[in-house]
């Protein structure tokens, strides 16, 4: 069984690909599989599409773009993995936990694909959704984190946000991460930073001007 893995890990795993592939499902792969790998197991992107990003533990791990910029990726992982580029294609990414973690992100059984057609805003609004809907209350901070995160995304996609609300998001973020009592609090804020982080062509297409 460990010898099944490959790029370094050990062992199988499964994982269930949704989005924009073919073929989704559950599938039973290895650990260290690349992302492209596992994208030609689920029957690739629909013809005439290209990747615009993944969610490699569902929207808790928040969203990867294709390329990924140096500068939005731990300082160790660019010196470890990058051998000096200034971007890092995600399809060679290898699926494990030590390289995820590596890289600021998780790695969960779930696995979804979005192609250029999507919109990360309009997606990341619908994951925090899902995450205020799901929070218990008991907390403070994600009870009314993740109602605050819901009306920055909807006020930024209805093109009624500055570009100061970008700042807000981060700090809301950050806040949540460090001081929510349980899991589903420190992750909710994933998918709205991560999509400030790694897909401003999208957001700045609808922040209205201003500070």
């Amino acid at each position: 069984y460990r010898d099944q893995g490959v790029n370094g890990a050990t062992g199988l795993r499964f994982v269930s690909i949704s989005g924009d592939v073919n073929r989704p499902g559950v599938y039973e792969v290895p650990f260290g599989l690349t992302v492209r790998e596992l994208l030609q197991l689920a029957g690739g992107l629909p013809p005439g599409r290209k990747l615009k990003a993944i969610a490699p533990s569902g929207p808790s791990g928040g969203f990867l773009p294709g390329q990924v910029k140096a500068v939005n990726l731990p300082e160790k992982f660019v010196k470890e993995r990058m051998a000096g580029a200034d971007t890092y294609t995600i399809l060679d990414l290898p699926l494990d936990l030590n390289t995820l973690g590596l890289m600021g992100s998780m790695l969960g059984a779930a696995f979804v694909v979005y192609d250029e057609t999507r919109d990360m805003v309009e997606n990341a609004l619908n994951c925090t959704q899902f995450y205020r809907n799901e929070s218990c209350g008991k907390c403070v901070p994600c009870r009314v984190g993740a109602q605050k995160l819901v009306d920055l995304g909807g006020d930024i996609l209805a093109g009624k946000a500055p570009r100061a609300h970008a700042g807000l998001v981060n700090e809301l973020a950050e806040a949540m991460t460090l001081t929510s009592i349980c899991g589903l609090g420190q992750v909710a804020s994933n998918p709205m930073a991560t999509v400030l982080r790694h897909f401003r062509r999208d957001v700045d297409r609808y922040l209205v001007s201003g500070p």
